[in-house]
């Protein structure tokens, strides 16, 4: 029985999903939070990680990928170009020890449509004054968009409960969003698009067992911002640090109906908050931001 189980738990997995998905951008105080979930879907496909079979390339790539859009809605006038998409892609490189060398890749796509508070003047990349800025009235909604993408190497290690750590990351982090910030001669809470780099080191603690698994990951991360627009001045280095604090947990289950088969549920939550490094210009006032992303999955999967 002891080799049985330990043959099952390291075969390739692929599963399917619905979820659903809600996701707040931070950084944006004039405009109401939309709490309705985007429905749609998540497919995945997660390797055996071996620990003695190959040297180079051990197993084979993990792929993910989900999409969702605007189903549900209790506002009539609620856009349907409401969506999120996102896919992940890792390659195991080289087995060091019990541990991986893997090589991986990710994005990550949000758009939705938001409630503006108050009048607001939107800067766009070529506006150069407060003339051409676009003007975003009080209960108008203005369709946003975020996205974010990363890169890099991260060592892979197999689940032991006396180790709880499971992965070790440094990665380039990138982050497209819409903010509102105090620039010198343009008015106060103005919206612009914004670019921010960030170099990140994260650990990680994942099992995905029959059973109830409890995941966490943290992180953090420095970087710099920079304000897409012509209106902006160039602004110094020390006005555009970024640090950055992530977290996620993650709640999972698995019920095996035989060998092959098994349903799975999970709950994710991911919360990633960054700040002006140095915020004591009173010309250039960037606000904080904390990006909340919660995912529920309802699915099956297959053991090969």
């Amino acid at each position: 029985m002891g080799i049985h189980s330990n043959v099952n738990a390291s075969l390739n997995s692929i599963g399917c999903a619905l979820i659903a998905d809600q996701k707040n951008v931070g950084a944006l105080p004039g405009f109401s939070t939309n709490t309705q979930p985007l429905i749609g879907y998540s497919c995945e496909l997660k390797p055996k990680r071996s620990t003695y079979l190959g040297n180079w390339f051990p197993s084979l790539p993990q792929l993910t990928i989900s999409q969702t859009k605007r189903v549900l809605s209790s506002d009539s006038n609620a856009t349907a170009d409401d969506y999120s998409q996102s896919w992940y892609a890792d390659l195991a490189i080289k087995r060091i020890g019990d541990s991986q060398l893997v090589l991986h890749l990710g994005q990550k796509k949000w758009q939705q449509a938001l409630k503006a508070n108050e009048d607001i003047l939107f800067f766009s990349a070529n506006t150069s004054g407060v003339q051409d800025a676009i003007s975003i009235q009080q209960g108008q909604q203005a369709l946003l968009a975020y996205s974010e993408s990363r890169i890099g190497l991260s060592f892979i290690l197999p689940y032991r409960k006396h180790q709880p750590l499971t992965r070790l990351t440094l990665q380039q982090y990138m982050i497209d969003q819409p903010i509102q910030a105090d620039i010198a001669d343009l008015p106060q809470r103005s919206l612009y698009n914004s670019q921010i780099n960030l170099t990140e080191i994260r650990v990680n603690s994942e099992s995905y067992n029959k059973g109830f698994n409890f995941n966490w990951g943290i992180a953090l991360a420095v970087g710099d911002i920079r304000i897409d627009s012509d209106a902006v001045t160039q602004s110094s280095a020390e006005d555009n640090e970024i640090l950055s604090i992530y977290g996620a947990l993650e709640l999972y289950y698995q019920y095996r109906f035989n060998r092959r088969w098994f349903a799975f549920s999970r709950w994710q939550g991911e919360i990633r908050h960054w700040r002006q490094g140095k915020g004591d210009n009173p010309d250039y006032q960037l606000p904080e931001a904390n990006n909340i992303e919660q995912q529920l999955h309802l699915g099956l999967g297959l053991r090969f």
